[in-house]
């Protein structure tokens, strides 16, 4: 079989840089890349923006450059075009492509049109809401149109939890699959499991993500130690502003500002717990790369009762709530070490690439078998 992933910001994912910006959507995609492969797929990607001089560990076909293409017309000329073309030249059985954006209908059109089979991957709890859906970049009305379109016609849909598919059926009348993210876990030794580092906060200075409820915690819990990590989106700037305006008056807590992924790994295996304060959440990668460093979560959403089912986090319902857990966790070291220990069991268990790939194939089987 040969699979084809649609991730048109994934060249930063594999062609690290210090200016190298990608989101969840992409390490992701790099993730099932992996997972794919290593069950007996070929995997080639559609990307945009790759230079001639970028090398990624799979065959890539390049749809466009950004910077090209008149204002007003690009749109179609040279960016839909293309990622037709693009897909064209993948000329793969099935195409796979996540997070709410108008190249969902992009890529659903060429595959209704070529009798390809086409795979939407959620990215969000908003992602069946017109209204609410939550996309990168523009999200104007014809963006929301256009991913709208491809939704419906998807040949299937992957989600991330149960509550997701609960909404695919409200939304658009269609049975999804569930499959987590994953994570591919290494094969060194455990990580040193700290419990006197500090509470840590990961995500975009965003609104949906609420990191002012964060510093709220630093003010109410100053005898702990807090860090805050991750940078301003486009859309979102002032929010971003505010945030780090309040935040210099709390002596307890740090800023890092956006880092490196790899930075990222090293932090949350200083950390002794990782706060989530988002309202919406489909699947965090925060969540697995914490469980890989053995790092119990405290957060206001569950994926699916695992936090509270596996025993490797808490699940709260408002400020206060999070506090008291915090505060209870960071006072008891041997919980602490024993959840972070359940969840780097349950992250090789149900996460890894040798897990998922599989699943995911044999979701495309099905589908191959029912466009034939």
């Amino acid at each position: 079989m040969k699979v084809c992933i649609v991730s048109l910001n994934i060249v930063p994912f594999f062609v690290r840089t210090p200016e190298s910006k990608f989101g969840g959507a992409e390490t992701q995609a790099g993730f099932l890349a992996r997972a794919f492969e290593s069950a007996g797929a070929d995997v080639v990607l559609v990307v945009a923006n790759k230079k001639e001089s970028d090398r990624l560990p799979y065959r890539s076909e390049n749809a466009f450059v950004s910077e090209q293409g008149l204002p007003g017309l690009r749109f179609v000329y040279p960016r839909m075009h293309g990622v037709l073309e693009a897909m064209q030249r993948a000329n793969a059985d099935v195409y796979y492509q996540r997070n709410a954006g108008a190249v969902t209908g992009i890529a659903s059109w060429y595959c209704q049109r070529h009798n390809r089979v086409f795979v939407y991957g959620a990215g969000s709890d908003t992602d069946f809401s017109m209204r609410e859906v939550i996309m990168s970049g523009t999200s104007s009305w014809r963006d929301r149109f256009l991913y709208m379109y491809g939704l419906r016609r998807a040949d299937g849909v992957v989600v991330q939890n149960e509550q997701q598919a609960q909404a695919c059926r409200e939304s658009i009348q269609r049975e999804a699959r569930v499959i987590p993210n994953g994570i591919a876990v290494g094969n060194g030794d455990a990580p040193v499991l700290r419990r006197t580092g500090p509470v840590t906060w990961i995500g975009a200075l965003r609104a949906v993500k609420q990191p002012a409820m964060f510093l709220d915690l630093a003010r109410r819990l100053p005898e702990l130690r807090f860090l805050m990590v991750g940078g301003p989106v486009d859309s979102e700037p002032e929010h971003a502003a505010r945030v780090r305006y309040e935040a210099r008056d709390i002596p307890n807590l740090t800023l890092t500002g956006r880092v490196a992924p790899e930075e990222v790994s090293r932090i949350l295996s200083e950390s002794s717990v990782l706060v989530n304060t988002s309202r919406f959440e489909g699947f965090p990668n925060a969540f697995l790369e914490a469980w890989t460093a053995g790092v119990p979560i405290v957060s206001l959403v569950d994926v699916d009762d695992v936090l509270s089912r596996e025993r490797v986090g808490v699940v709260c319902d408002s400020v206060e709530s999070l506090a008291g857990a915090l505060a209870r966790l960071t006072a008891d070291p041997e919980q602490l070490i024993a959840m972070g220990e359940r969840a780097r069991e349950l992250v090789r268990r149900r996460y890894s690439p040798e897990v998922l790939g599989p699943k995911y194939l044999e979701y495309f089987d099905e589908l191959l078998a029912a466009r034939r």
